[in-house]
């Protein structure tokens, strides 16, 4: 036993040797850095990729979102076609664009647009005009990574209870509720 741990003493002091684990050394330890690294640059990437996706997403919805508001604007009262295009144009954003907020303008807005299509009313112009630029203004501050400005349009639980008085659908209250926000 004594001379087996001899036999290995000198074959580490040889000079030999002691390079080649140096060099095996050497060469795990750089691969391991390199693993390391690639993973980190594979990580940083996906969340470019992420951020590009996001971003190219709020800018469609940003074109949408103002060409419907410009269609409202101009009197076109097609509700229906402004529902369709809001949930094909504006609403996908949401699933890319994670925020809480963003989601909750996107629904209201939708919503208002929405209320045009049961109640055929113009008095919901002014509601789909508020809740568009709500979301025009929350993508544009988020794309230049700024704080949103407040939302004008409450959130859908009060705008349910605003809109439905007594089993009828009446837009007095959300108006009056905008006007005030205004």
């Amino acid at each position: 036993m004594a001379t087996a741990l001899n036999f290995i003493g000198d074959a580490l002091s040889q000079p030999l040797v002691i390079a080649l684990l140096g060099a095996a050394l050497g060469v795990l330890l750089t691969h391991r850095f390199a693993t390391s690294r690639a993973r980190q640059d594979h990580q940083r990437d996906l969340e470019r990729l992420v951020l590009e996706d996001q971003r190219r997403a709020a800018h469609d919805a940003l074109n949408a979102v103002r060409a419907i508001r410009m269609q409202v604007a101009g009197g076109f009262t097609q509700w229906g076609l402004l529902h369709n295009e809001w949930n094909d144009a504006v609403y996908p954003a949401t699933q890319l664009v994670h925020d809480p907020e963003f989601t909750r303008r996107v629904s209201a807005g939708l919503y208002t647009v929405f209320l045009g299509t049961i109640t055929h009313d113009q008095h919901v112009s002014y509601a789909a005009l508020r809740g568009a630029l709500d979301v025009e203004e929350w993508l544009e501050a988020w794309l230049v990574r700024q704080p949103a400005p407040s939302a004008h349009l409450p959130p859908m639980d009060e705008m349910r209870k605003m809109v439905l008085v007594r089993n009828r659908i009446t837009l007095d209250a959300l108006n009056d509720h905008l006007a005030f926000v205004a």
